[in-house]
């Protein structure tokens, strides 16, 4: 029987024993307090003293129940970022190509070949080309021109939702953080109510110590979300002016176009 934050435990199985160290299993037989790294043996045979160890699971696992959503919440700004740096290539929203295809087809008046180009394209520029044909021979040159513009603010909404995601993420971590560790500090001061002196105070370090992992991991998420958002915002930007330069001599063209074919 070993004695551990003032609490007794039982060996009741030995999984491995080496030189290096080894693993046990325990019962608790009396106290409350989790145990700690240091044990101290009080009856029978074994060890007078064992000093165990901690891995990152070992730490993770103490935090809590409410460190699963705090690690999903950090996967998922991880994610999004790699998401964003994919989506906001210029060659997926604004292909130099595709620009240049599509600007030549529209000086020569070919609508049809236009249309047929956009719907083989993905992207904010297409998106934007398959809005400026559609009603195209009863729409005036203010009515394409609008449609486009919204188009236009339809997909740069669409590339800002991960943006917001993480802004989201920044605020909703510390939260759940500060949760957890005062949920952990209510279980770590009921455990302790019965014991009394040094034995308590030593307790209540150990289980306060352990719970504030919740909030460090926490933290950690969010303070990682604003250098990610530093790094995105910029990028969404960047993309929604390369395709505004690319389709600014859309309209202009089109209303020609229409001109010709009026005539």
């Amino acid at each position: 029987m070993y004695a551990n934050n003032s609490t007794f435990f039982e060996v009741v199985a030995i999984k491995s024993q080496g030189s290096g160290g080894g693993k046990f299993t325990v019962r608790r037989i009396r106290g409350k307090v989790d145990p700690g790294l240091h044990w101290v043996l009080v009856e029978g045979s074994g060890p007078e003293s064992i000093t165990g160890y901690q891995t990152l699971l070992d730490l993770y696992l103490a935090g809590g129940m409410f460190m699963h959503p705090i690690a999903l919440l950090g996967l998922g700004t991880m994610i999004m970022l790699f998401n964003c740096i994919w989506i906001y290539r210029r060659k997926r929203q604004c292909p130099t190509q595709f620009a240049e295809a599509a600007e030549q087809l529209l000086d020569k008046g070919d609508l049809e070949q236009f249309e047929a180009l956009a719907m083989k394209e993905k992207g904010m520029l297409a998106s934007i080309c398959r809005a400026l044909t559609d009603r195209f021979t009863s729409s005036t040159p203010e009515d394409i021109k609008n449609r486009c513009e919204i188009a236009a603010g339809v997909q740069i909404n669409r590339l800002r939702i991960p943006v917001k995601a993480l802004n989201l993420a920044a605020g909703a971590a510390p939260l759940l953080g500060l949760l957890g560790t005062i949920v952990g500090m209510v279980i770590v001061f009921e455990a302790v109510a019965g014991e009394t002196g040094a034995a308590k105070a030593q307790a209540l370090a150990s289980g306060i110590r352990v719970k504030l992992f919740c909030t460090a991991g926490a933290l950690c998420v969010a303070r990682t979300s604003p250098v990610q958002l530093l790094l995105l915002q910029p990028e969404a930007g960047l993309a929604d002016r390369r395709v505004r330069d690319a389709h600014g001599r859309f309209p202009a063209q089109a209303a020609a176009v229409e001109t010709a074919l009026a005539r």
